[in-house]
C-alpha cells in the first residue's frame, strides 16, 4: 500500500471519528444544565434565583415608570429600571460564560484522552 492510500485511509477514519463525536454533542437543555453539575452549582442556583427576582423587580419598575405622574417619579423608576436590566444582564452573561467554560473544559478533556490514545498507540 503506497503512502497516499495510507494517508487517505487515516484521514477517512479520523473524519468518521469526528463525525461520531459531533453526533454526540449535547443540546441546549444539556448545555444550560451543565453548570449545575460543576463546582459552582450553588452559585448558579443563587444566580438563577437572583435573575428571577430581578425579573419581577424589572416588571415592577417598568409598570411604575409608565404609571408615574411626575417627571421626578419617571426619572426615579426609569433609573431603577435601567439598573435592574444591567444587573440581570450581568448575571445572565456570567451564567452563559460559566456554561461556555464547562463546555471548553469538557472539550479539553476529550482532547487529552485522544492525545493519550494516540501516544499509547504509537508506542
Amino acid at each position: 500500500m503506497n503512502l497516499d492510500n495510507r494517508i487517505k485511509n487515516e484521514l477517512e477514519s479520523d473524519a468518521a471519528e469526528i463525525d461520531k463525536a459531533m453526533a454526540e454533542k449535547e443540546g441546549l437543555i444539556q448545555f444550560a444544565a451543565s453548570p449545575f453539575k460543576g463546582g459552582l452549582r450553588h452559585w448558579m442556583v443563587v444566580a438563577y434565583v437572583a435573575i428571577a427576582v430581578l425579573t419581577v423587580v424589572l416588571i415592577w419598575c417598568g409598570y411604575r415608570f409608565f404609571m408615574a405622574e411626575s417627571v421626578d417619579q419617571r426619572v426615579f423608576w426609569g433609573v431603577w429600571f435601567v439598573m435592574t436590566v444591567n444587573a440581570q444582564g450581568m448575571l445572565k452573561l456570567w451564567s452563559w460564560m460559566e456554561m461556555n467554560r464547562n463546555s471548553v473544559i469538557r472539550e479539553i478533556k476529550r482532547l487529552e484522552i485522544a492525545v493519550g490514545k494516540l501516544h499509547t498507540g504509537n508506542s
